[in-house]
């Protein structure tokens, strides 16, 4: 359960909350039956099984993590992608950047011959 003043987890016995210190009083733990029938809006325990797969606590935070790729374990679209970004970067921009400086610097040195 989470308390409604703070939001962290509380235990369902506890009647006030460890942290805060408030108690809500309008929070009850339905059976299984009871959840079955019931027509409201539930919480529930903890999270799912995709949830907790995402999940890790370090230091009282939860940390969610997500890992993506373009298909399956290690696909050979993703490895196809990230070489394409490396090779741009290799190939395109830095020889770009080399000639803008190159070019900069040539121009500098002319000026400073002229202006002799």
């Amino acid at each position: 359960m989470k308390c409604s003043i703070c939001g962290r987890d509380i235990a369902p016995d506890e009647s006030a909350c460890p942290y805060c210190r408030e108690s809500d009083g309008q929070v009850k733990v339905l059976t299984s039956a009871e959840r079955e029938s019931f027509q409201g809006v539930t919480l529930d325990d903890g999270p799912s099984e995709e949830e907790r797969r995402y999940q890790y606590e370090r230091g009282g935070q939860r940390i969610h993590v997500r890992q993506f790729s373009f298909g399956g374990k290690s696909s050979l679209l993703t490895k196809l992608i990230i070489l394409a970004v490396i090779g741009v970067v290799v190939f395109v921009v830095l020889p770009v950047f080399f000639l803008f400086f190159a070019a900069a610097g040539l121009l500098w040195f002319i000026v400073s011959l002229l202006r002799r």
